[in-house]
């Protein structure tokens, strides 16, 4: 190999030309199809332009074509897929437009076929089937139509299949988790329906990544999903998705992340989950679950993320065991039916805490120590405090506390919210959304003579406390 010019040579012979990340610009030779002994084309991210000639799909010897992140223009040669030797076809991140090639393939040698990130519209021909060596399949962020063919259940050696950010409809064809060699797949941000299938009877499956989210992907979570034992990560969020959690879906010991909201999905949270002992993000949220949140989950030392947030059911007390989980950094219960206390009890830990979000309950009592000494959370704290003392500082503020059916809202604090926003003047109904963000936080507003304001952060809430003084006179609270 040549290291200036990035040419492999044999008795004076081409095989191998490699020029990626050097800037080069200019378009494709088609002359380059002289090079009858070329196997590797190599000339990623540089900046060529204009069409992949023709020829090239004719080079008699060529087993790898890489023209990553160019500026390609123009359509794929129906040639490369009539090429008997090549292995690799790997065309992302480029303006390529038109319809891949509809005609019988035959690529009996094709690994891998990359062609995401352009503009390429049309449908996946069923013949693609016809490439059963083919391992890895990515045509994500294009603008391809039409169904998923059930001829895909064909590649017996796919391992990859990335359709994400397509315009695909149609349902999920069940032979594509028959294939055993398959360990992720990727269809998001597509227009999928139907139900999730999986075939009956025993799946030899080695699945891990499993994501699905934005289709229109209808039915229940099947119940044989325990057949997917290998799976990781299983994301099916924003969806049609109905019926209930899986009672049994602790089967999936391997899991790591489960992410399900903003789905119609019903029922009490499965205390199987906390069987899972690899769970590190659980999202749930703007579902319609309810009942108590399981104590169990409190055995899931590896969580990192924990979000019912938004199911606006979700009651009883909050489980203690869930604030001694020393990884996690996110906590969301927030719009839930939550009563009682925030756990308090002594030795409870949370150093990793960034994000603690519990508005929208029944909650009551004072904020606990162990929370206001998490340094990191403090410290997201404070930087909010600072861009709010920013925004506000140019006010003179007044808090009016609003009794009876005015206060709709519940919050972390109190039953019932600061006031309606009808009241305030449109100019400052932001600043107004603010100050309840603010209070919130367990932040007091301090107001001067001279117009200046001070914030001040405490343990306890003296604006909960000056809410709830104020509360004595509403009839609706006596």
């Amino acid at each position: 190999m040549d290291p200036v010019l990035g040419l492999s040579t044999t008795r004076q012979r081409v095989v191998a030309l490699a020029l990626p990340n050097l800037q080069l610009q200019g378009t494709v030779s088609p002359f380059l199809a002289n090079l009858s002994f070329l196997s590797v084309l190599n000339l990623g991210n540089n900046s060529f332009h204009g069409d992949i000639p023709y020829v090239l799909g004719h080079l008699p010897r060529l087993r790898v074509i890489d023209i990553r992140n160019n500026q390609l223009q123009g359509s794929i040669p129906t040639s490369l897929f009539q090429n008997q030797r090549v292995q690799k076809i790997s065309l992302p991140f480029n303006k390529l437009s038109g319809e891949m090639w509809k005609g019988p393939w035959y690529v009996p040698e094709l690994r891998v076929l990359n062609l995401g990130n352009n503009n390429l519209t049309g449908i996946i021909p069923p013949s693609v089937g016809n490439a059963t060596k083919l391992m890895n399949f990515s045509l994500s962020a294009n603008r391809i139509n039409g169904n998923i063919p059930k001829e895909i259940g064909n590649l017996s050696q796919l391992a990859f299949l990335v359709l994400r950010d397509n315009q695909l409809t149609g349902s999920i064809p069940t032979s594509l988790f028959n294939i055993s060699s398959l360990v992720a797949v990727s269809l998001a941000f597509n227009s999928l329906s139907g139900p999730l299938l999986l075939d009956e009877g025993n799946i030899v499956s080695n699945l891990k990544h499993l994501s699905l989210s934005d289709n229109k992907i209808s039915g229940c979570i099947p119940s044989n999903i325990c057949q997917l034992t290998e799976l990781q990560i299983l994301s099916i969020p924003v969806n049609n998705i109905i019926g209930e959690i899986p009672r049994n879906i602790g089967c999936l010991s391997k899991l790591e992340e489960f992410y399900i909201g903003d789905s119609p999905i019903k029922g009490t949270i499965p205390a199987s989950l906390a069987n899972i002992s690899t769970l590190q993000y659980v999202s749930c949220t703007r579902n319609r679950l309810e009942g108590p949140i399981p104590p169990e989950l409190g055995k899931l030392s590896n969580l990192r993320q924990l979000s019912f947030g938004h199911n606006y059911n979700l009651a009883g007390q909050i489980p203690e065991a869930i604030f001694n989980i020393s990884s996690l950094r996110r906590i969301a219960f927030n719009f839930n039916n939550l009563s009682g206390t925030i756990p308090a009890t002594t030795g409870l830990h949370l150093p990793n805490l960034e994000q603690l979000i519990l508005a929208g309950n029944q909650l009551e009592g004072e904020i606990p120590l162990f929370i206001t000494n998490a340094s990191k959370l403090v410290k997201e704290l404070n930087l909010r405090q600072r861009r709010w003392l920013k925004l506000l500082k140019d006010y003179d503020m007044i808090l009016h506390y609003h009794p009876r059916k005015v206060n709709v809202v519940a919050d972390a604090f109190n039953r019932l919210s600061m006031g309606s926003l009808f009241y305030v003047e449109k100019g400052k109904r932001e600043m107004v959304k603010n100050i309840r963000r603010l209070a919130n936080l367990g932040v007091r507003l301090l107001d001067f003579e001279n117009g200046g304001v001070i914030m001040h952060e405490i343990a306890k809430s003296t604006f909960c406390a000056e809410v709830k003084e104020k509360q004595v006179g509403d009839p609706i609270l006596m």
